[in-house]
């Protein structure tokens, strides 16, 4: 036996690996153009699929962000409102105090006008004038770090799985 014992157990694990890839190749009897044919035009649907695929995960991508969007403008837009509401409420109460302040304080406020105007009421107007603090309006902004982080994304994550991975 030329190349001894050692080459025969070669040849015999050689010949295994052959008939388990025979095994797993595409049954064809017309020969390995056939199975290259088939597993040419098999990649092909493949990739004609994932493109499909990432298209319309693209498609997904773009409307989530867009409805994200949406949600952040309305949050926007009711906290200016708000911010707006209580300016008009605090700037009006400002302006009757002023403007009660300065009828006061007016030289032709006198006498006449004065009988007119109980005391008490006169007052009132100026304890509350000097009790009037304007609100310090702030904004606090949302602690979003854990959704904006570096590995978080507000918008959603993409998966890449193949079938091994199912």
């Amino acid at each position: 036996m030329r190349g001894g014992p050692h080459s025969v157990i070669q040849l015999a694990e050689l010949h295994a690996q052959r008939r388990n890839a025979e095994e797993f190749a595409p049954e064809t009897s017309r020969g390995p153009a056939v199975a290259c044919r088939e597993a040419f035009l098999h990649v092909e649907s493949q990739r004609k699929e994932f493109l499909e695929s990432v298209k319309n995960v693209k498609q997904q991508v773009k409307e989530r962000g867009e409805a994200v969007k949406r949600v952040v403008d309305g949050h926007v837009k009711d906290l200016l409102a708000e911010i707006d509401e209580t300016e008009r409420d605090e700037v009006k109460e400002a302006d009757t105090l002023t403007e009660t302040l300065k009828m006061v304080l007016s030289p032709t406020f006198g006498p006449e006008v004065s009988s007119t105007v109980p005391r008490s009421e006169l007052i009132t107007t100026c304890v509350e004038a000097i009790c009037y603090e304007a609100p310090h309006v702030t904004f606090i902004p949302r602690d979003n770090d854990e959704l904006i982080g570096d590995e978080k994304n507000t918008v959603g994550s993409v998966l890449k799985n193949t079938s091994l991975d199912m």
